[in-house]
């Protein structure tokens, strides 16, 4: 008697079982992944999505990492040039090109960046700036983190504030190596001008404290550009603070107790508060990085109260600044570049602007500050 025959295999049913074989892998290293390696709660949907994003940090080339100008502008000869009050500034013109590194031993990943400065040394904060003239202003004072290193003109925080609140003209005031003791300057100046803000929001790091101060190890940094002092402050003996100017230089100097370094950022903040006050102008103090890690959201709910903590937020919310808690880990010991431009650069990138332009606006429209 003959044996029945099997039914054989289609084609289509062969997709079909190569198909559950892969959905039941990948199944099984995700919950691998969670187990074993990664918290089961991330700021990625999935682990494999996070182990993906990890590997491509962990093999960044760093000597791949190379920016060219796009072939079709005339870039300024320098990216920074000098100023008599702040010590630099970028210089006026298109800055645009793209960023290129590799990663994954071969692939290579192309970052285009459209960057534009005004003849003042800002960063445009619009599409047509002039048509937002004559409106009451926002001004935004910070380092390179604010100013947008890295990324695009409409990926910036100034920017999506200025899409936030069209009814005000939103100023970048930010530059790449700047302090708070820089905006304080700033804000002097533009009521000297006439065209003092209606808010000035000062986007805080703790790392400004030690460029407010001017200490030997940020001094010997440098800044790129053919300048050579960089403006800090100090208290003065008869405890008025002291702005002066600093050669920018290598120096083997320890640096002061942390404690003297904080008195000059909080009496920066003192003498901003103080200014404020006395032209009606709205103070932000809007703290942008926290420490840690943003694994889970316990991890993240420490970032926040670390940064809701900082002497200088404390400081400034006791002196009726709105104070705004937008602190992210972008400053992560691990290789996580979810909110930075580079694995290996901590600027933070478009998705970082959204999260603290949410925050600053959220905030603002709490203060009664309309769009």
């Amino acid at each position: 008697m003959a044996k029945p025959s099997l039914p054989r295999r289609t084609p289509l049913r062969r997709v079909g079982l190569i198909a559950m074989a892969v959905v039941c892998l990948l199944v099984a290293l995700e919950i691998g992944l969670r187990v074993f390696l990664f918290q089961a709660e991330s700021i990625y949907p999935t682990a494999l999505e996070r182990a993906f994003v990890r590997l491509c940090a962990e093999t960044y080339v760093p000597e791949s990492d190379t920016f060219e100008y796009d072939p079709d502008i005339t870039p300024p000869a320098r990216r920074i040039r000098p100023h008599d009050l702040l010590g630099w500034t970028h210089s006026p013109g298109d800055h645009s090109g793209t960023r290129s590194y590799r990663y994954l031993w071969f692939l290579t990943a192309n970052h285009h960046q459209s960057i534009h400065i005004d003849g003042d040394g800002n960063r445009i904060t619009s599409p047509n700036p002039a048509a937002f003239d004559g409106k009451p202003e926002i001004h935004v004072y910070g380092c390179s983190f604010c100013f947008g290193d890295g990324i695009s003109d409409e990926e910036t925080l100034p920017w999506k504030l200025q899409e936030s609140f069209p009814s005000y003209r939103v100023r970048n005031l930010a530059q790449c190596g700047f302090g708070t003791v820089q905006g304080l300057l700033q804000l002097r100046r533009s009521i000297e001008l006439g065209h003092p803000p209606a808010v000035a929001i000062f986007v805080h790091n703790p790392f400004h404290m030690f460029r407010n101060y001017g200490t030997a190890g940020w001094l010997g940094r440098r800044i790129e550009g053919d300048h050579e002092k960089a403006l800090i402050a100090r208290i003065a003996d008869s405890g008025e603070l002291d702005l002066r100017y600093a050669t920018l230089q290598p120096s083997l100097d320890a640096d002061p107790p942390y404690d003297e370094i904080l008195q000059v950022t909080l009496e920066i903040y003192r003498e901003i508060g103080r200014i404020c006050r006395e032209n009606e102008i709205v103070p932000v103090l809007a703290a942008q990085t926290g420490v840690g890690t943003n694994a889970n959201p316990e991890r993240r709910r420490r970032i926040y109260r670390a940064a809701a903590s900082d002497p200088v937020a404390v400081f400034a919310l006791r002196r009726q600044f709105v104070v705004v808690n937008m602190a992210l880990s972008i400053h992560a010991s691990e290789l996580d570049p979810y909110y930075r431009v580079a694995p290996n650069d901590m600027h933070p990138n478009g998705r970082a602007t959204s999260f603290y332009a949410d925050k600053i606006t959220e905030a603002l429209l709490a203060a009664g500050i309309g769009p």
